[in-house]
């Protein structure tokens, strides 16, 4: 019995400068998705963070317990509503990886609604090193679905030969002078590293290619089977570069590329381009639908989802 989707939203930092952080804009997405769902905070019964770079490179305590908070999910224990929340880190496979978890919960009867957030920002973009992805966040809810329709497999698989390809460390460095033409002095504490090689994006539809052709044998599925994909959005060009692999190239419609709507996301992308699947009616009217998210590794995750007719948000 897979789970279905019951809203998606996606969100980006508005004019409030004091509401830009990965909390802010998961809860905005989250309320937002509620609210599309009609449902109340106290329903969601799991609540999973899959966002990479928070707030002051937060550890502890997690995302998702700020999340939970800031939404008023069960804050108070009464003995029959409650909400578990965690974060989960897959890199940006995070979301997708959320999303089978809660998928898990809610096969085995554990739960009946789950909701899945991710989102990223620069925490200091004084001192922080290669950060170009667009501060943004994306929920999802999930609830009971059925044997014909909703998530009904999911599939991971890692290339771990390309795993120096691309690298987001936390370093702790001393103040000092950077060099350029303004110089400016920074304090001691952890400085955001992030490199990438020219390869990346390349190798990662290279890859994503031989994962999703494997995935769809498992399915006893064809490709011209599936009628819409749902890809990661980071690296950049990235569905556009998969579409261009020999074995995709029927499936250009098919991919969508939302990069001009939603700029540059990391772990919300998969999500922000789930939202404007919605709102076009591409997902609605599609039966068979692939999503297929990149992460470093390179490890790719997939899922595939069955439609109903006239699912609405």
């Amino acid at each position: 019995m897979g789970a279905i989707i019951d809203s998606v939203a996606f969100a980006k930092p508005g004019l409030n400068p004091f509401r830009k952080g990965s909390v802010d804009l998961e809860m905005k997405a989250g309320k937002k998705c509620l609210r599309r769902a009609k449902l109340s905070a106290n329903d969601l019964e799991v609540i999973i963070n899959a966002g990479v770079y928070r707030d002051k490179h937060i550890g502890e305590p997690s995302i998702a317990s700020f999340l939970q908070r800031r939404m008023g999910a069960n804050n108070l224990y009464k003995g029959v509503s409650r909400t578990f929340s965690f974060d989960l880190n897959n890199g940006g496979c995070g979301f997708l990886t959320g999303i089978r978890l809660v998928n898990g919960f809610i096969e085995s009867g554990t739960i009946e609604c789950g909701m899945v957030a991710a989102g990223d920002v620069n925490s200091d973009g004084k001192t922080s090193i290669g950060f170009d992805l667009s501060p943004s966040a994306a929920a999802i809810i999930l609830s009971k679905g059925s044997k014909k329709r909703g998530f009904l497999s999911f599939h991971s698989e890692t290339f771990p030969e390309q795993i120096n390809l691309f690298k987001g460390e936390l370093k702790w460095e001393g103040g000092g002078l950077e060099s350029g033409k303004r110089p400016t002095r920074w304090r001691s504490g952890n400085r955001l590293r992030i490199t990438m090689s020219s390869k990346y994006a390349r190798l990662c539809s290279e890859c994503s290619a031989l994962a999703l052709i494997k995935f769809l044998k498992q399915l006893s599925l064809k490709l011209e089977d599936i009628d819409l994909i749902i890809p990661s959005q980071y690296p950049e060009n990235y569905p556009a570069l998969l579409s261009e692999i020999t074995v995709m190239k029927g499936m250009k419609g098919k991919i969508l590329a939302a990069s001009k709507l939603l700029g540059n996301p990391h772990t919300a992308g998969i999500g922000g381009a789930l939202d404007i699947a919605f709102k076009e009616g591409r997902f609605q009217k599609a039966k068979n639908v692939i999503f297929l998210s990149v992460g470093s590794g390179i490890t790719i995750a997939l899922a595939y989802y069955r439609n109903g007719v006239n699912q609405k948000q």
